[in-house]
């Protein structure tokens, strides 16, 4: 989710252990910052404790998966330098990996007991790491804190597993509509759909009225993790994944079906996903793709101004906007007492609300604290549909845990079925639900 014309591989913010709610370059290599003017620590940990401490300094080792090259990469340097100018005592040295890296190497280092001081993984896979029970809860520190509370109610969710807190997001993002204004004022739409129904109109009308639309009206995709672009046509239902024969479950899959069956969706709606859909956009070839804020920055490098944003439509008066909670999770894995207790120092001070305002910015993401978005909706107006649609966001693994991962892939085989014509909705979701529960069974979840 970031710039992403001119290398589209690496996978999307949300979808868990993989492809995720932002897509990413390729991972780049490691990189390593040293968050400190200490001289002479020029060597990347590998993991454990870093440097240790003497005499009242302490070196924090840190791992995230934004590699050099990644616009989000210099929003990390830059809250690490920050930090640095008011607390001299303490070195930060950064590690980088891909995003589909990150979770095997920490799942590998908690075996060797070679933990970083700080990890940054994405949200859903805190139930996997958790597992390994080398990951420091964190409810003490957040009951003395006292600003928990202050946090997105789904977000304070997903980073907690049986009545245990292990992190903090360092942010979030959401999915809504991004559509070419040029288009929607050559076909006459004046009023942006809020209904299933008025987009399927809509983008009938788009087709009908605008000529060289080559790819269609609107860009969804069945080729994410996770189901990640078809879980708010879910969610808003009041779903989850594992409501997998509901009625509510047959009509979403049906409805995208429906748009591409009737040719307002191109066919790559099969493979696609969010952001490989913006060149498109871009070009006039394609009117709305359903994405995020993270695909700003790439259409901001290529000049493209014409576009506003609008919330994922509802299936009818009686859903709610409603989001999967992308962004990772500061978490700090079992180390020593100081350099937990530095760790925590770290991340309560990362979340003043100065820094963390600039932080989220830096990242085009979205704040967890409720209280900062009026100010990032000030500076960014297209923000506010996703707002407005946060506040009934969920995480995805806040239901189901580590069977999510289960559920959603065998969600996703059921859409690709459905979308290939090689079954009806409902014979395809009722073979992934046995598929999920066989699976389940199996493993002993």
């Amino acid at each position: 989710m970031t710039g992403l014309n001119k290398l589209r591989a690496g996978r999307q913010p949300g979808g868990a252990g993989g492809p995720r709610v932002r897509l990413r370059w390729k991972a780049v290599g490691t990189v390593c910052v040293l968050a400190s003017a200490v001289a002479g620590l020029s060597a990347c940990s590998s993991g454990g404790s870093g440097g240790g401490s003497s005499g009242g300094h302490v070196t924090l080792t840190e791992l995230d998966d934004y590699p050099a090259g990644l616009p989000q990469s210099a929003a990390f340097t830059w809250l690490f330098s920050q930090y640095a100018k008011t607390h001299p005592n303490v070195t930060i040295q950064r590690q980088s990996v891909s995003g589909t890296e990150i979770l095997p190497k920490l799942l590998s280092d908690a075996q060797t007991h070679q933990l970083p001081d700080l990890a940054v993984p994405d949200n859903p896979n805190i139930p996997n790491l958790v597992a390994t029970q080398q990951f420091m809860s964190l409810n003490s520190d957040l009951a003395k804190w006292g600003q928990w509370n202050d946090y997105l109610a789904g977000s304070r969710a997903v980073t907690t597993v049986k009545g245990q807190t292990y992190g903090i997001e360092i942010g979030t993002n959401a999915l809504g509509i991004i559509y070419n204004k040029k288009i929607f004022a050559q076909a006459g739409i004046t009023t942006l759909p809020t209904t299933w129904d008025e987009l399927l109109a809509d983008s009938k009308t788009i087709m009908s009225k605008v000529q060289g639309l080559t790819y269609g009206a609107i860009g969804v995709g069945g080729g994410c993790s996770g189901g990640w672009q078809l879980l708010p046509w879910i969610y808003q239902q009041g779903l989850d994944v594992n409501n997998l024969t509901s009625p509510g479950m047959v009509a979403a899959v049906n409805y995208w079906h429906e748009l591409l069956s009737s040719g307002v969706a191109n066919k790559e709606i099969i493979t696609q996903c969010q952001s490989t859909n913006i060149p498109q956009l871009e070009q006039g070839k394609l009117a709305m793709v359903e994405s995020g804020p993270w695909d700003f920055p790439t259409m901001a490098a290529d000049h493209f101004t014409d576009f506003g944003t609008f919330a994922i439509p509802l299936m009818d008066a009686s859903a709610k906007p409603s989001v999967p909670l992308g962004g990772e999770v500061w978490t700090i894995p079992v180390t020593d007492s100081a350099h937990e207790t530095a760790a925590w120092d770290f991340l309560k001070w990362s979340q003043s609300p100065q820094i963390l305002l600039q932080f989220d910015q830096k990242l085009q993401y979205l704040s967890v604290r409720p209280s900062l978005w009026p100010a990032q909706e000030k500076a960014n107006p297209l923000l506010t549909p996703f707002v407005d649609e946060l506040k009934y966001a969920k995480g995805r693994t806040s239901v189901l845990g580590v069977a999510f991962n289960t559920y959603s892939n065998d969600l996703n085989t059921a859409v690709v079925q459905v979308l290939e014509g090689q079954k009806s909705a409902p014979a395809a979701l009722a073979a992934a639900e046995s598929a999920a529960k066989a699976s389940l069974a199996g493993s002993g979840s």
